[in-house]
Parts: structure tokens; sequence; C-alpha cells
């Protein structure tokens, strides 16, 4: 009881507090049964009783006080007890009051008398009834939990009298009823901080303040748990209800707020109303009218009923909100639906929230140079909701400290047309909660998307896309950014086009714990000073994070200030295509080692295409705790000061396009313990001689060096490209695998292609090789694996006499394919499954990949390519909206 105590002279209840209690003096008087029988003699110990059976009832006044541990005011269901105080300094308490048992009780405070309690029950046993009534200017009850009516029925009164307490609940039970009424001008009803009121638990609760009264609590429910009902009605001039921190009209169950006749209802947080998704919540004005005054409004227009005035900083619902040259920043809005409905808000933004989407659909709108100011920023809201917002035009704005797009619902934001969208303090997310998804669009020159001092997290929980347009620009300033946040979410960010420019001074981290993907292509540009894909930050399990990063065509770049990680703790991917530009200072692929026992970390980076490079000014690392894998193909390029490869890591370099690896312009260290591989696939011409693919100014390390398909002096650093044994389908090829180490297999019924590249021998070798294009039950039997639409291409059972480790495959498509459409399918153990091709290259005929033996089959899937004048806004397209990049292995969706 001190809290409350000192709670009480905290709100000024200083009348309440003076004096001690003690058997004192003054007059007890008693009836009928009481256990025990004089309560003058009750002590903070004892258990008392007043109608245990029958009746009984105890009469204090004069300045007379008791105490007692627990008592019972009608025990059994036969009984009824009756407690009367009155007069000052008449006082009784302070342990905990039953107020009817399993009978019927009453508690009446008078003329300023008091009554001081812990717990408190009105009402308490199914069948029971209890009443308590609180009288008179200078009358108090301190309580600590009150509950009116909690499986029986219980009603409160307090008529110019005070109560103050902790937590209140009415209709606690199902099949409880609980019913408050205050009134009278002189009334107060407070509550400790940080307290709740609960009117409808998961009974039936009742709450009226009428008549100038006034009663105050932290947070308030009205009609909470599902099944219940609460009604609370504040009536007349100068009632007054506030709920200090937030008002729930209805939370799981049925809600009901009437304000008439000039009631007052403040709310300086949050009003909900119906905000479970199978509640009832309503405001009811009236006819007379009343007064709603909030920070944040949650309800629809069809949740509001009779003539009434609303006050509130931020509105979220399901209208169609526009901010323009004719509201301006600070709209009124009104809702009359002509019969029972006309309702006034006035919204003045700048310190509540503002947001669309609530219980279905709603849209925010801000144009023509109208600069708006919330506290946060919500779209989708509620679940299942769906909520738009745009900013558009030159100095059209939206500032808030923080954003939620996508909150529980979906949510889009369009910023357009030189609109700005600024994030002051806290985070932006884009698909925040589990089954939430957002969107994030920021498009044409001057249109911005920028951070003070926020995080930005593309999909937490949820699924998110953040798209840069056309010239948009996002600054994410010193702080973090997060694609792919927590366990079982999506994020993806797409940069396309010239000018399309993300900068952030700080770390992004792609799949951090969960699945991320960052798109750069068309001339678009990210600047960071960290960048890290495949992130562990706090997750359990093997798969913590799968990060996939595409830097693809001309102008496009990654920018890394300083270090960059592909795979830390966890998997990641980078492919440079199309001449695209990646840049950091360091850089590790497969940073950590293992995770509860398993190696998880790996990290893989291929460079394909005349153009693409990788400048890398610092130490490059294939491979450190965990798992590297470097690709270089068809003309693509890297540059490092230097280069290490652990023992568990593979450099791979496709020498028939002049792709090559420079080390410290040509005089850096080049240390292997792993792997070094040089290939030459099916489109490499016969006989051809590249010179130095990899140029480093001294080699070091025991690892091994792998020429495939082809030979390599390791001497004069000149790799020269096998002829090639040609045979047709399931037809014996025997090669010399010291003088041949490539074989063209060819299906006249098919059409397919497939070339064989192999590890040369150092003596002569005889090998055979044979192939045979897949069998119908086989092409049945994968067909049942592939998405709407795909097709296979190609597909090859593959037998070699002497087995081979690793070789080089080669499917002619016949088509440019890219490698994000194409899907490889390993043919083992009686089943189809994806095969991770990490090193797959398209080179516009022949796609290529690597294998390490052969257990059965593989097969080339894809979508056709359409036809060339549709080929444009199909990629565009693909690159928007499609969550999966679909290439073996690397499953985004």
């Amino acid at each position: 009881m001190q809290s409350v105590r000192w709670a009480f002279l905290a709100f000024s209840f200083v009348a309440c507090c003076s004096g001690g209690l003690g058997l004192t003096h003054g007059a007890i008087t008693t009836s009928g049964q009481v256990d025990p029988s004089d309560p003058a003699t009750w002590t903070s110990s004892t258990t008392a009783y007043i109608g245990k059976t029958d009746e009984g009832s105890v009469t204090l006044d004069a300045g007379s006080t008791i105490v007692w541990d627990v008592n019972y005011l009608g025990f059994e269901e036969t009984a009824s007890g009756h407690l009367t105080a009155s007069g000052r300094d008449t006082e009784w308490g302070d342990g905990d009051i039953y107020v009817g048992y399993r009978g019927n009780g009453t508690v009446s405070i008078l003329n300023s008398a008091r009554g001081d309690s812990d717990y408190s029950y009105i009402g308490y046993a199914s069948g029971s009834t209890g009443h308590v009534a609180v009288t008179g200017t200078d009358s108090w009850w301190v309580t600590w939990d009150l509950y009116v009516g909690k499986e029986g029925n219980g009603t409160l009164h307090i008529t110019n009298g005070n109560v103050y307490g902790r937590s209140t609940y009415l209709g606690y039970d199902p099949g409880s009823t609980g019913e408050v009424i205050v009134t009278g001008a002189d009334a107060n009803w407070g509550h400790e901080y940080n307290s709740s009121l609960v009117v409808g638990n998961y009974g039936m609760g009742r709450l009226t303040v009428a008549d100038g009264a006034y009663a105050g609590i932290h947070y308030m429910h009205i009609g909470k748990q599902s099944g219940s009902t609460g009604e609370v009605t504040v009536t007349g001039n100068d009632s007054r209800l506030t709920c200090y921190t937030s008002l729930h009209v209805g939370g799981d169950g049925n809600g009901i707020l009437s304000i008439a006749d000039g009631g007052l209802v403040t709310v300086p947080g949050w009003t909900y109303v119906g905000y479970g998704a199978a509640s009832n919540g309503l405001l009811d004005f009236g006819t007379g009218g009343g007064t709603l005054t909030t920070e944040i409004l949650v309800a629809l227009p069809t949740q509001m009923t009779g003539t009434g005035t609303i006050n509130t900083q931020g509105l979220i619902s399901d209208i169609d909100l526009t901010f323009d040259s004719v509201s301006g920043a600070d709209p009124t809005l009104r809702f009359n639906n002509g019969v029972d409905r006309d309702v006034t808000i006035h919204l003045d933004t700048g310190g509540g929230s503002l947001g669309a989407g609530w219980r279905d659909q709603g849209s925010l709108t801000i144009c023509e140079g109208v600069a708006v100011s919330s506290r946060r920023g919500y779209l989708g809201y509620g679940a299942g909701s769906i909520g738009n917002a745009s900013v558009s035009g030159a100095d059209s704005k939206w500032q808030a400290i923080g954003f939620s797009v996508g909150y529980k619902g979906s949510g889009t934001l369009a910023i357009t047309d030189s609109g700005a969208v600024t994030v002051t303090t806290y985070e932006m997310y884009i698909g925040q909660e589990v089954g939430s998804t957002g969107e994030v669009i920021v498009s044409g020159f001057g249109s911005t998307l920028t951070f003070s001092d926020a995080d930005l997290y593309v999909g937490f929980t949820g699924e998110g896309v953040l798209s840069v347009f056309d010239g948009g620009y996002i600054d994410t300033g010193y702080k973090n950014a997060y694609i792919g946040c927590e366990f079982g979410s999506l994020g993806k960010v797409i940069v396309d086009g010239a000018g399309s420019t993300w900068a952030n001074s700080r770390t992004v981290n792609v799949g951090d714990s969960s699945t991320g993907m960052l798109v750069i292509t068309n001339g678009g540009t990210v600047y960071d000073r960290y960048g890290n894909v495949g992130v562990y930050s706090g997750g359990v399990g093997p798969h913590l994070g799968i990060g996939d990063v595409i830097v693809s065509g001309a102008g496009s770049a990654w920018v890394n200030s300083h270090g960059l990680v592909i795979g830390g703790y966890s998997k990641g991917t980078l492919t440079i295509a199309n001449g695209g530009n990646v840049m950091s200072m360091s850089a590790v692929l497969g940073a950590n080692g293992k995770v509860n026992g398993s190696n998880v970390s790996s990290g893989i980076v291929t460079v394909v295409d005349n153009g693409s490079t990788w400048n890398n000014s610092g130490e490059l690392l294939v491979g450190d705790e965990g798992v590297g894998r470097l690709g270089i193909a068809l003309g693509g390029a890297i540059t490092a000061g230097s280069i290490s490869i652990n023992s568990e890591s593979l450099v791979s370099i496709d020498v028939g396009t002049n792709s090559r690896l420079t080390v410290g312009e040509g005089s850096g260290t080049f240390t292997n313990n792993g792997t070094v591989r040089l290939v030459a696939g099916a489109a490499a011409p016969a006989g051809a001689t590249f010179d130095s693919p990899i140029l480093a100014g001294s080699w070091d390390g025991a690892g091994a060096h792998e020429a495939v398909g082809g030979t390599w002096g390791g001497t004069d650093q000149i790799f020269t490209v096998s002829e090639v044994a040609q045979g047709g389908n399931e037809e014996r090829i025997t090669i010399d695998a010291a003088e041949i180490q490539r074989v063209l297999i060819s299906d006249e019924v098919t059409g397919w292609k497939l070339g064989v590249s192999l590890l040369p021998k150092e003596e002569s070798t005889t090998m055979v090789v044979r192939a045979r294009a897949l069998i119908e039950s086989l092409q049945t039997s994968l067909e049942a694996h592939l998405e709407p639409g795909d097709e296979i291409l190609g597909g090859w059972q593959i037998v070699c006499a002497y087995g081979f480790n690793p070789a080089y495959l080669s499917f002619d498509l016949g088509a440019s394919y890219r490698p994000e459409d194409v899907t490889v399918w390993e043919y083992a153990s009686g089943k189809w499954k994806e095969y991770e091709a990490w090193d797959l290259v398209c080179d516009g005929g022949y796609t290529s990949f690597s294998v390490n033996g052969f257990s059965g089959g593989f097969a080339v899937t894809a979508v056709p390519v359409p036809e060339p004048g549709s080929v444009a806004l199909l990629v565009g397209l693909a690159a928007c909206l499609t969550w999966r990049r679909r290439r073996a292995g690397r499953v985004l969706v």
C-alpha cells in the first residue's frame, strides 16, 4: 500500500493520507453474524467475516477505526454482509476485502470517512452481488487492484466522493458484470501511474462519468478480450475522462464510448476504435455532442455516430486523405452521412502519427508543395489492410521521426516528381511485422528519401522492396541499412537507371539473418563505407542468412570505401555482369567459421562479361575462416593489392574470352593454399593460346593449379585450348586425355548439344566419354518440379569410364539467356534436385558450369527467351518484381 499512498500524495490527494489506522476511539456497532465478534479486537492478521452464513453488519462512526488481513462480506451463498463508515477520521482497512464473496455484500463510505484496502473484489464468485458507495466531498477509498464483478455482479457508485487505486477491472471473468458510476462535480476517480482500467475484460463492464465528475487512468480498454462487452459514457458539461497513455475502444471484444451533451474525453496518446481483428468499436457522440481530444486517432468513419468533435494531431484510417494547396497541412475533415453521423475532425499535424490502411484500404497524398510533419508514418497499419501514400511535386514533403511501410498489412510509399521524404530519428521499416509487405519507390531526378539519424530495414520480419528509379536519390546518412533482417523475412533493394543513387556513409547489410537482395542495374550507383552480404547478427541454426548482390550494366557501380564481406557466418553471393563495377578497399569471401558446429560461412563472387570489373585496392581473401569461390569469365576482370586463397577455397577463370586477374598491378603476391582453376568451355577456339590470365609478381602457397579443357604451362603462364572430339547421342567417344580434353556430343532428335571439358593427364591415358539425352520418363519427372512457363532446354546422362573431377559442362541453348534466368538440375539417387552451379555463365550460346563428378545426369531449364521487341519490357519487369533469382542453389522464395 505504500506505493499507492505515495502516488496519492503525488496526485495531491492529501486528505486521504493524513493520520494512521488504529483502534483509537469512537463507536463501532455490530449486528448479526460478525466473526470475530468484536471488530475492535481485529488486527492486521485477522481473517474477518461480516455475514458468514447469514446476515451481519458493522457500522463505524465518530472517528472509530478497524483493521484486518482479509475481510469477507457475504461469505456463503446464503449470507449478506454490510459495512458502513461515516464521519471524519472514521477509517477501515487495510488488507483485502471481498464485498459479496459467494453471497451479497455492501460497503458505504459516507460523510468524510475513509476506506483503505489492498486487493478489493466487488461480486467475487459466480452468483454473488456486491455494491460499494463512496459519497461526499471528503469521503475516500484507496485500494490496490479493484475487481468490480470478478465472476459475479458488482457496482461502485462514487457520488461527489473520491476513489484512488491501481488497476481496475469491470466484468473480469466470463458471465460477470461490473458497473461504476462517477457522478457530481466533486467526484474524482484516480489511478496510480502506469495502471489500467478495463471495462469488460471477459464479461460485461459499464462506466458512467456524469454531471461534472472526473475519472483518470493511464491505459484503458473497453471490451478487451474476445466475447467481452464494454460501455463507457461521459455525459454532461465538464464531465471528463482522461486516459494519459492509450484508449482501446473494442480490443478483441465489443466496445462503445459515448461522449454526449458536452462531455470531454482526453487521450494524450493513442485512441484505437476496434483494435482486434474480430472486435467491434464505436464512438457515439449522441445528438447533443461531446469532444474527443487525442494525439492519434485510429478509426474509421463508419465507427462514429452522432454529432461531435474530434481534435487530433494524427490520424490512421481507411479514407483518402489529401494534403494540397487547398487543404494545407492541417485539414478539417467532416464525416456526415446525412442520417446519424456528423463528426468534425480537426487535424493538427506535427505531434501525432499519420497513416493509411486500418481495417481495409486507405490512401494519403501530399502534393502541390505542401510540407507535412508527423511523429511516425504508418502505411498498412492493421493486419490485412492496404495503405498507399504518394509524395509528389517540388517542395512537397513528408517528415517523420520514423516510418512503417507495411506495419501489419500492405503498404506502398511513392516519392516522385521531386517529392521528398525525411526520416529524422527512429527507423524506417519496409515490411515490419510477420505477414506484412511493404514497398517504397523513389523515382525521378529531384525525388529524395533522406535519413537524418535513423536505420533502414527492408524486410524486417515481413517482406520489403525499396526501388530507386530514373535518377531518384536516397541518403541513409551515417546509419546502417539492413536488407532481409529477422528470420523468415525477405528484403530487396533495386537501384536502376543512370543517376539513380543510394548513398550510405556506414554499412549496408544484405541478408542479415534472413534473405536479402541488392540489385544495381543500368547505371545505378550505391555508395557505402562497409558492405556485408550474408550476415549473421544473432540468429540460430545452420541457415542464418542469404545475401545476393547483382551489379549489372555499363555505369552500374557499388562503391565500398572500406571493407567488403561476402559471406560472414552465412552465405553471400556477388555477381558483376554486363559492364558493372564494384570497388572496395579490402574484401573477404567466406569470412567466418562455424556456428553451432556447421561451417555456414560461404562467399561466392562471379565477374562476367567484357567491361565488368572488381577493383579491390587492398587484400583479397578468398576464404578466411569460411569457404570462398571466385569466378571470372567472358572477359571479366578483377584487380587486388594481394590475394590469398585458403585450403577450402577456389579461384576459377574462364580463359576463352581474355578474363583476367591482376594482383598488385602485376607485381603483387598471390598466395594459393586452395585451388586455382583455368577452364575452357565449348565456345573457346580449338588450339587458341591465352597468355597470363593471372598477373602476379610472386606466387606462394601449397595449393593446386588445374587446367580444364586444355593445358597450362606453369612456367610460361600460357593456357592452350584443347582440340574437340565429337560424337552423337549414346556414342562412346574415346580420347587420349594427355592430348584432348574436350568432347562435343550432339543429339539429332532433340537438337541438344553438350560440351564436356576435362582435366589433362600428364601421360597417355585412354578415356571413354558417353552421354545420353534425357529419356522421356526423366523429362516427365523433371517437369513436375518446374515453375509455370519453364521448359527443359537440355538434359543429359553422362558416363566417363575413368571418372573425372572436376569437369566443365557447356549446354548449347541456342539463345541469349542470362544466368539468373537459368536453373540447373542434378539427377541423383533417383530424384531431381537443384544444383548449385556457382560459376554459371552464359555467353550468348553456351551455358557453362563446373561439376565434381557425375551421379546420374544434369539438365538446364528456363523460361524461353521472348521475341526481341518484348525483351526489354520483360527484363525490366523481372528486375522490379521477381523475388526469386532463378539460379540453382540461390532460391530467394
